[in-house]
């Protein structure tokens, strides 16, 4: 025999504790979307730069620009002339004919030379 509800019969009780999981709940899901949204972005911008810009390999001259102290005499920059004296997890170490660079570069701060007649490698 079932037994019939009225409306009556039923009492709905609000639980603080329920509706702090649900509302946990739902964070959790909006924070693993996000991450998988940022991971996304973060692998299309790795391989947009792969494609910008090709790898330098040691021994190739590279040109590093840098701004002139004095910007309203200067039409133009300053360009310091390289050579890639190592590569380590993509960051670049430059060896100029003054002596070796203390700062690493990654590949997007310098351009390739079209030629590698200006400085011989060490």
């Amino acid at each position: 025999m079932v037994a019939r509800l009225e409306k009556w019969d039923m009492v709905l009780v609000w639980c603080p504790r329920c509706d702090l999981e649900a509302k946990r709940d739902k964070r959790e899901v909006l924070r693993v979307g996000i991450k998988r949204k940022q991971d996304m972005l973060h692998q299309r911008m790795v391989s947009s730069a792969a494609k910008r810009y090709e790898p330098a390999l040691v021994g190739n001259n590279i040109t590093i620009p840098t701004e002139r102290p004095n910007k309203m005499n200067s039409l133009s920059q300053l360009n310091v002339l390289g050579v890639i004296a190592d590569v380590s997890d993509d960051l670049y170490s430059v060896e100029t004919k003054y002596g070796t660079l203390s700062i690493t570069y990654t590949r997007n701060q310098f351009d390739l030379c079209s030629s590698n007649r200006f400085l011989n490698p060490s």
